[in-house]
């Protein structure tokens, strides 16, 4: 077998708070819950802002990938997510540089509440579906 090199690739897990004061590259973990999901006037790239509620910051990423839109437009305002992200930045029309947040990809993390109601209501339809 030839040989490959490896590239690691560090992602660090970081608070809403702390992902503005990363340089303009990079990768980032981090969780919040929705604040906005809104989707661009062509339709080609969706915005997701989540926020920390114990801070009040907030942080907006977006993406033209769509797989990770389809998962962002089954998201609602309050949803609780872990967000996957790339730092990156363009330089904009005074020729400064600017940072943006690339959206790489977002799970909806799901409560141990939720978790019960929803073994409950699956018992309660395979009781249903078995007659009792």
């Amino acid at each position: 077998f030839p040989s490959h090199d490896i590239v690691k690739t560090k992602m660090f897990k970081l608070s809403i708070d702390q992902v503005a004061s990363l340089p303009s590259f990079g990768y980032f973990v981090t969780k919040g819950l929705v604040q906005s999901v809104k989707m661009s006037d062509d339709g080609e790239k969706i915005y997701l802002t989540i926020y920390d509620d114990s801070t009040g910051s907030s942080l907006r990423t977006s993406t033209k990938y769509s797989p990770v839109m389809k998962s962002v437009e089954e998201l609602v305002e309050g949803d609780e997510v872990i967000l996957f992200g790339e730092r990156a930045s363009f330089k904009n029309d005074k020729d400064e540089w600017a940072a943006y947040n690339i959206l790489m990809g977002v799970v909806k993390n799901v409560s141990n509440a939720d978790a019960e109601a929803f073994k409950r209501i699956e018992s309660a339809r395979k009781k249903k579906s078995a007659g009792k």
